[in-house]
């Protein structure tokens, strides 16, 4: 999110983000990632700071929590 407003971006989608369980997008989970509850609450309330910020400045985000096909 701000590497795409430090390059002037007005919109932003976020792929993947959906804040739960250990896997990685590939399936493998790293031991010491710590993808836990509290890991996910945490990055849950920075998004959500982060988010207000930018739309306070006009710049719309996305958010799709799954994995989809981009056409």
């Amino acid at each position: 999110l701000v590497a795409a407003f430090h390059c002037k971006a007005q919109e932003i989608e976020c792929w993947g983000v959906d804040w739960e369980g250990k896997a990685d997008f590939d399936g493998f989970g790293h031991s010491k990632m710590k993808r836990n509850d509290a890991r996910w609450a945490s990055e849950r309330a920075q998004w959500g700071r982060l988010v207000q910020a930018l739309e306070k400045r006009g710049i719309r985000v996305t958010r799709h929590p799954r994995s989809e096909a981009v056409a």
